[in-house]
């Protein structure tokens, strides 16, 4: 089937289609054992340009909703937009079946396998609203994913499975010179050879580009894989139905540590490549997923301990862990040691490791340093750095009982205290704090006092 036989719905309801079944935030997994398959208790569903039900009525695989009006808040599905298109071409819009055929579904399934029937894999691309030029392959009108499945943060997975394909479909053959090269007509396309009776020569295809991916529910970004075996970086692969042997893919993948939510699922793009691959249009057959299995990566535990309390997380094998620091009123964290020794986090873990926090008394700021200089209907206080000092506290009143005394926190070097009255006296107190690893702060033992008279 040639390009220009038809016209894309619109970016906006192209990102409608993209949806695979969002999902509310759920909480975390307890920790998987090293090497346990989270793929488990999986079930397989999918999305389908068509999509009918038993009634003969187009179901919500298709994206469908009831009550469809085409608003922003409720806009058409991929089927009600193709058949709503007015264009010169298509004043009366799209017809099924003619015009756009894309169709298939799960034909069977269970937790470590799945058979995935297309009727067509048609012909969808991504068209420019404003000219109808094409621009782009939009491969998401048919696909198979699995239900959503609980990860961790920060750990690494490893997906794999075995494909066959029965696929198969039919691709132009096109003129060419003397060196292989395609002629092209006066518009720049390739010219289609033709038998003696003027048809187009056609030939069997059997070969079909797929993708697979990784994807957040929560938001359908995907997550990168960081090593690839029998696919691109991409997770691009081809689908040969004359190879009946089984093909194995195998991709690892990490949650990254700030990662939205705490599933994801796996996705395979059944459509249409049509500007990549214009020859993998509108076939027919089965593509069958067998052996899936999602591997937890290795991790060692991580417990920091002091005195009665501990925490425990857990880290990729050769990843380095992170700190951790209990709170404790009066002291500050020192070190980490393990079996006694100090232990640095630049040391790639590669067991179950126990280590102790070790804390020292939260060292108090020496008395504050400090410069005072009237000013008129104010004080300007210049602040000397000393040491285990993170800040101050100012306290002044007008009189030397400190009765209704205001008190202020500053960490600057200067301080102003204003709105005092002229030709009186104000009595001042400033200490320092630091902070103890409760986020309480510790205050110098000794004062600063000071009776400065206002100008």
């Amino acid at each position: 089937m040639r390009r220009n036989i038809f016209k894309k719905i619109s970016a906006a309801v192209l990102s409608l289609t993209m949806i695979v079944g969002m999902i509310g935030v759920v909480p975390a997994a307890g920790h998987a054992a090293n090497g346990a398959n989270i793929a488990s208790n999986i079930s397989w569903d999918y999305f389908s340009v068509i999509s009918y039900d038993a009634n003969g009525n187009l179901d919500s695989h298709s994206g469908h909703v009831a009550g469809e009006d085409g608003s922003r808040k409720h806009p058409y599905c991929w089927y009600h937009a193709l058949t709503h298109i007015n264009t010169d071409k298509y004043p009366n819009g799209q017809v099924a079946g003619t015009d756009f055929a894309t169709e298939g579904w799960v034909a069977e399934s269970s937790s470590s396998s799945a058979r995935f029937y297309a009727k067509n894999t048609g012909w969808d691309g991504q068209y420019n609203e404003r000219d109808g030029s094409l621009v782009g392959d939009n491969q998401w009108g048919l696909r198979m994913f699995t239900s959503a499945m609980n990860v961790e943060k920060g750990r690494s997975y490893t997906l794999s499975f075995k494909y066959t394909s029965t696929l198969k479909g039919k691709k132009t053959i096109y003129e060419t010179d003397a060196n292989g090269e395609y002629v092209l007509d006066s518009n720049g396309d390739k010219i289609p050879k033709k038998d003696e009776k003027g048809n187009e020569i056609q030939e069997n295809n059997y070969k079909k580009h797929i993708n697979v991916s990784v994807i957040n529910p929560a938001n359908n970004n995907g997550l990168e894989f960081s090593t690839t075996s029998g696919c691109t970086s991409a997770g691009f692969f081809v689908a040969d139905s004359k190879v009946t042997d089984p093909q194995t893919v195998t991709v690892k993948f990490t949650v990254p540590a700030n990662y939205a939510g705490s599933q994801v699922k796996v996705q395979f793009a059944l459509g249409s490549y049509v500007v990549s691959y214009p020859d993998e249009l509108a076939m027919t057959g089965s593509f069958s997923v067998s052996d899936f299995k999602i591997a937890a990566g290795t991790q060692y535990s991580v417990k920091y301990t002091y005195g009665s309390k501990s925490y425990t997380k857990y880290v990729n094998a050769g990843a380095k862990t992170s700190s951790y620091v209990f709170p404790v009123k009066g002291k500050t964290f020192s070190k980490f040691t393990k079996n006694g020794s100090t232990f640095s986090l630049s040391t790639p873990i590669t067991g179950n490791t126990v280590l102790n926090c070790v804390y020292v008394n939260t060292p108090k700021p020496a008395k504050a340093k400090v410069k005072f200089k009237a000013q008129k209907k104010k004080v300007k206080l210049a602040l000397t750095k000393i040491k285990n000092c993170v800040g101050y506290e100012i306290k002044y009143a007008n009189n030397k009982k400190m009765k209704k005394a205001k008190t202020k926190t500053t960490t600057a070097k200067t301080y102003t205290i204003k709105k005092l009255k002229s030709k009186k006296k104000v009595y001042i107190q400033v200490k320092g704090y630091n902070y103890d690893s409760a986020g309480q702060k510790v205050y110098s033992s000794r004062v600063l006092k000071k009776t400065v008279k206002v100008k």
